[in-house]
């Protein structure tokens, strides 16, 4: 059987990483410059900045954007859907993603659309609440960016 060795007298070298110790303080005294938006007010002003001078796009057939900016879509989300046990696939290729004007929520959801997932199974692991969730795979149902099919 082999012998085991004491670590403290191995011959094998310690090796340090380098470390810049000036960049470090560098990026630390930057990041206590940088504000952070924690006040909700500071966040309204904020989100009220950015989007001056910005156009919404129109909102496609079957949807109606709000005051807010938020669209709806129009009638029933979970008829658009049909079934939840539905299983959704992306429709368009994913360069013709960029030019369909998607929201993040949108965004998201199409993250969780492998083929193997039912309408219902990302409805309750997405994280959002399940009304808005359905809003969501609807729109794109109605856009065309998926379509779904019964499980085999």
């Amino acid at each position: 059987m082999g012998e085991v060795q004491d670590s403290s007298k191995s011959t094998n070298p310690t090796i340090i990483p380098p470390y810049d110790v000036e960049g470090y303080a560098r990026a630390e005294a930057m990041r206590e410059k940088v504000s952070t938006l924690t006040d909700e007010e500071e966040l309204e002003f904020a989100r009220q900045q950015s989007m001056k001078g910005s156009v919404a796009p129109p909102a496609p057939r079957g949807e109606i954007a709000e005051p807010s900016g938020e669209m709806v879509v129009e009638g029933d989300p979970v008829a658009i859907l049909g079934s939840l046990e539905q299983i959704p696939r992306l429709a368009v290729t994913t360069d013709e993603l960029f030019d369909l004007h998607l929201d993040h929520h949108m965004g998201f959801i199409l993250t969780l659309i492998d083929g193997v997932l039912d309408f219902e199974t990302i409805v309750d692991v997405c994280g959002m609440p399940r009304h808005e969730a359905i809003r969501v795979l609807a729109m794109l149902v109605r856009r065309r960016v998926i379509t779904a099919r019964l499980p085999r």
